[in-house]
């Protein structure tokens, strides 16, 4: 089996908190040497690259202190970085081999329409660009206009925070899986989950993508909570978090998350009745069934509406 080891250099969370040092004190030697040449795109994109390290790498370390093995924290690191190395090669090919004819860059022009409209407190989509496109090409122009709202219009930034988004729900995974399978081998699985090509490179950018397995993630984890021998409350809030983004940009994947849950739920809540002791587990259970049946009826109008709609806006979204 394969095991992640210590190195002789000191503590996991030593050596990630120094991986991150010499990454943030190399990005700010590049963004000072070609201070004079760099364009505003890039700038707001270092600023961003580098908040992100800041604020992500503790995280990882709260994490594996969490999952009561510090020991994974490297990996978790290295992860993280490799992640956003592959978003500057998803974003090369995008700009660069297919000459910019993506869906990310669509949406970075769209949202930056319409952040220029939110900060003139205007509501509302512009004519010609993004509306009739669509609802869930909608939701996620708005969600990067959200993002330009803090980090300023610069498509580097949006793919950074589009990136983290992704990597938060693969790392919500790997906890799923801790939680759901105790006896597993976790370390194997982190390996696929966070360094299969496929999930390096696809939905690090700007799109659905990054977004889905965000809330793939969410759905996962609190599923995790709500199944798992320690069950907790909180995994239904989690659970329907995930299912309301899931909502919003594929409802089909929505409503496959909440039939495995209620299934799940129902045979666990029969389970937890006969076992002695487990009382609170099915009760647990038993209320996520109550709101599973509220989110489903969300799930299949919002079904309804993809497949019913005969305006022809679905045709023409950008996925």
């Amino acid at each position: 089996m394969l095991r992640w080891r210590s190195t002789a250099i000191g503590s996991p969370d030593r050596v990630s908190s120094l991986v991150g040092l010499v990454l943030a004190s190399c990005t700010l030697l590049v963004l000072g040497l070609s201070l004079d040449r760099i364009t505003d795109d890039q700038l707001r994109g270092i600023v961003t690259f580098l908040g992100v390290l800041v604020v992500g790498i503790p995280i990882l370390g709260v994490v594996s202190r969490r999952e009561s093995d510090s020991k994974i924290a490297n990996l978790l690191v290295i992860a993280f970085i490799t992640k956003l190395g592959f978003s500057l090669i998803r974003y090369f090919v995008l700009a660069v081999v297919y000459g910019d004819n993506a869906d990310a860059g669509k949406y970075s022009d769209w949202a930056t329409q319409i952040a220029a409209l939110f900060r003139q407190g205007i509501f509302a989509f512009p004519d010609g660009g993004i509306s009739g496109r669509g609802d869930e090409t909608e939701r996620i122009a708005i969600v990067l206009a959200l993002v330009y709202l803090v980090t300023g219009v610069s498509r580097f930034a949006g793919t950074f925070v589009f990136t983290s988004i992704c990597f938060a729900g693969q790392v919500l995974m790997w906890r799923a899986f801790r939680r759901a399978v105790p006896n597993g081998d976790d370390v194997r699985y982190g390996l696929l989950v966070f360094f299969l090509p496929s999930m390096l490179f696809w939905p690090s950018s700007i799109g659905k993508d990054a977004l889905m397995v965000g809330c793939v993630g969410l759905v996962s984890y609190g599923a995790a909570q709500v199944l798992g021998d320690r069950t907790s409350v909180g995994g239904i809030a989690v659970f329907a978090a995930g299912v309301a983004g899931l909502m919003a940009i594929r409802p089909h994947m929505g409503l496959i998350a909440i039939v495995a849950l209620v299934v799940g739920a129902t045979a666990g809540s029969i389970g937890g009745i006969r076992k002695k002791g487990a009382s609170k587990s099915a009760i647990v259970r038993l209320a996520a069934l109550v709101v599973l049946v509220g989110l489903g009826s969300v799930g299949v109008s919002q079904f309804g509406k993809l497949f019913g709609s005969d305006d022809g806006a679905e045709g023409t979204s950008i996925t």
